[in-house]
């Protein structure tokens, strides 16, 4: 009884060594934190690993719902996956795109009328009031501005639905490739390691681990060669509607260099990742190269337009070799003069 009365304060000389040890314990024990309780760790389905974004978690998931219920290996999942998503949402944005595409093509010749009787009467009022040639050239682009935008308004094709399908596409790819990054990165092999460990031991072609990248670069590769030749087969289908346009040439300069970024990117991704790359560039370049065709273009109610051919490779070919023949034909006068051989 004495020790407890004098736990407060000094412990009286009479106390026992044994006594005190069992009544005062050390100080450092009064105020020892406890750790916390750490909650289990759960399947790539915890809060944990849906702190990302929401889409790119129920993605995650539903890759991973298809492929546990369907048996299929993880290539056959994301080809199956990418197929499906392609047709359903960027196809038919893009037969969409199509058809005000062939609206805008057949309001050109309206257009040229307009052009050329504004330029007769803005020709008339310059002459009436003593204006430069550059201040009727400014009002005619003016007007003939005016009267494009309302053609196009009251056909239903303005602008920018010229880029439906991109508005669509970019947000899915780039789900997608976050979703598929996410699971085959290495904090996934803390998360869910059965999952990961199925994304491991896959392979795809020549490629035996979908969470490393391609060491051969052929999957690289073949991502930018698609991309490339995409911009080359747009290029030579539309020369035969004459020489492109500032646009359209920055455009083709831009997706030029965006073929090289793309490798350099994917060379570092992971091996699925760039194969979703590869098929969505492959099916990108096939379904550009069947609207390349008159009778699928119809098929799919495009209206029909001059532009349009029943033998786009051939009409390819030749706009290639005449591109190649004019090259070298400005090469020659440059370095041996105009009639250089």
């Amino acid at each position: 009884m004495l020790c407890l009365r004098r736990l407060p304060g000094t412990l009286a000389p009479a106390l026992s060594a044994p006594c005190a040890c069992l009544l005062v314990p050390p100080p450092h024990h009064y105020h020892q934190p406890q750790p916390p309780l750490q909650p289990p760790r759960r399947a790539m389905h915890s809060s944990q690993s849906c702190d990302q974004v929401a889409a790119v978690c129920h993605l995650a998931q539903g890759l991973e719902w298809l492929q546990e219920s369907t048996g299929l290996p993880w290539w056959a999942t994301i080809l199956t996956t990418t197929i499906v998503l392609r047709s359903t949402i960027t196809l038919p944005l893009a037969v969409y795109q199509r058809k005000v595409l062939a609206k805008a093509e057949l309001l050109q010749p309206t257009i040229l009328e307009w052009r050329k009787a504004l330029q007769y009467k803005l020709a008339v009022l310059g002459r009436r009031e003593n204006k430069s040639a550059e201040q009727v050239t400014e009002e005619l682009n003016k007007e003939l501005r005016k009267v494009v935008k309302q053609e196009y308004q009251n056909n239903g094709c303005q602008p920018w639905k010229f880029y439906v399908p991109i508005f669509a596409q970019i947000p899915l790819w780039i789900t997608l490739t976050l979703g598929l990054r996410h699971m085959m990165s290495t904090e996934m092999a803390g998360i869910c390691p059965t999952l990961f460990l199925s994304l491991r031991d896959s392979s795809v072609l020549w490629v035996h681990d979908l969470t490393l990248p391609d060491a051969s670069l052929g999957l690289p590769l073949w991502i930018a060669a698609c991309t490339l030749l995409n911009v080359e087969m747009n290029a030579l289908s539309s020369s035969r509607k004459g020489a492109p346009s500032l646009r359209e040439f920055v455009l083709r300069t831009f997706f030029r260099g965006l073929a090289v970024v793309i490798f350099m990117v994917s060379a570092n991704m992971p091996a699925g990742v760039c194969f979703y790359w590869s098929v969505s560039a492959s099916f990108g370049l096939l379904q550009n190269y069947a609207f390349l065709y008159k009778g699928v273009l119809n098929a799919a109610g495009v209206p029909a337009t001059p532009s349009q051919t029943h033998q786009p490779l051939t009409d390819m070919v030749a706009s290639a070799r005449a591109r190649t023949r004019g090259f070298w034909a400005e090469v020659m006068e440059k370095n041996f003069g105009p009639r250089g051989k």
